[in-house]
């Protein structure tokens, strides 16, 4: 008879082992979440959904809470502007995604070819356009839906309240 599966109790969550497992397992779901989305925009390919969302993470990584860029980003009622997007080298890209560089290129070339990204002085940009399209809009509040369940995941298990007891 094969052993079923459950979910630990709270007195193991405790434990922090079970509760790291619980939040493996939430992270997998989210990660394979996202990938079924991004397949869907991006031409049923990982890969270059993959590089899609490096370029968009490049393009803003400096909008971070409290900047003095993130607070004009607050102000406006959209997607980041392209103004304030920073382009990426497609040699930087493929470091970030960890892919070969004519890999990368060719995945790139696509996209722009695709309207998707575009090519800038300061290198490549998702613009704004692109990230405010019916079909994008609906893949993005779909995935904020998939960032909520896993949130909402990782508190009924107990994981975020045994990070907050350890004072993580």
């Amino acid at each position: 008879m094969s052993e079923t599966i459950r979910d630990p109790s709270r007195d193991e969550l405790a434990s922090g082992e079970a509760s790291a497992r619980l939040a493996q397992r939430a992270t997998i779901q989210f990660v394979l979440d996202t990938a079924d989305l991004l397949s869907r925009i991006i031409d049923s390919d990982t890969v270059r959904g993959l590089i899609f969302l490096g370029i968009t993470a490049a393009n803003t990584r400096h909008l971070r809470a409290g900047s003095q860029e993130a607070q004009a980003d607050a102000a406006t009622p959209d997607v980041v502007p392209d103004t304030l997007r920073r382009g990426i080298s497609v040699h930087a890209l493929c470091h970030q995604v960890n892919l070969p560089y004519e890999t990368t290129r060719r995945h790139v070339q696509k996209l722009i070819n695709d309207g998707l990204c575009e090519r800038r002085d300061d290198g490549i940009i998702v613009p704004a356009a692109a990230l405010s399209s019916p079909r994008m809009m609906r893949v993005l509040d779909r995935n904020l839906a998939n960032v909520f369940n896993f949130v909402d995941e990782l508190e009924r298990g107990g994981v975020l309240a045994a990070r907050r007891a350890r004072g993580d």
